[in-house]
């Protein structure tokens, strides 16, 4: 196979610093804000995976949080569901921006991922960290480069983006592993919440 011409001008990805993420964390005036930061920057989620959380899917038992999403892989456009790990703060700030509706909402109504997008740009732009092309996605990116520097494995960390495994098959994919639920709990970004922020936050 012949590899593909890349654009001369790619744009290399986007990494928050810990400074940054303050400094979003701070510029965020809705709790439905902060769960957006929280929960993107401890869970590496997609926007379409955070968006399909609801109180059906989120589970919570001795190891953890967790919730089978709706996902698709890098290696396939077929749609699949994945287990989504959930450290604890990132799993109480989901649970108020749910409420009493049970599902990820803003303005009254099920939040969509366009709208996510639109909600994640507005917040970038207030805190003067916002460029073209920036939004949800390039927490992925920061969650895997604070993953690795915490001490965890590049296998477990494409495993907790839901870069889906080629020798294992689609069916095994959602059963929680506690092997999985350990490394998130231990090795997510978890240093951003050392600010002391107060968790009310107008809603």
């Amino acid at each position: 196979l012949v590899r593909p011409d890349l654009p001369a001008n790619r744009a290399h990805p986007t990494f928050w610093s810990q400074q940054q993420i303050h400094h979003v964390l701070e510029s965020c005036q809705t709790l439905w804000e902060r769960c957006m930061v929280i929960g993107l920057t401890q869970t590496g989620a997609r926007r379409e995976e955070f968006c399909s959380i609801d109180q059906s899917n989120l589970h919570h038992d001795e190891g953890g949080t967790w919730a089978l999403v709706d996902s698709k892989g890098t290696s396939s456009n077929e749609a699949r569901q994945r287990v989504l790990y959930i450290p604890s703060v990132a799993a109480t700030h989901l649970v108020m921006a749910m409420g009493d509706k049970g599902y990820l909402h803003a303005h009254h109504s099920r939040i969509t991922p366009k709208e996510m997008e639109k909600d994640m740009r507005a917040l970038l732009k207030r805190a003067g960290v916002w460029k073209l092309g920036v939004g949800c996605h390039s927490f992925r990116h920061s969650y895997k480069g604070e993953f690795m520097q915490n001490g965890g494995s590049d296998r477990l960390a494409e495993f907790l983006l839901g870069h889906f495994p080629k020798n294992m098959a689609a069916h095994y994919y959602h059963v929680p592993d506690r092997e999985a639920m350990e490394a998130a709990m231990r090795y997510a970004p978890s240093r951003f919440l050392q600010a002391g922020m107060p968790l009310e936050v107008a809603a």
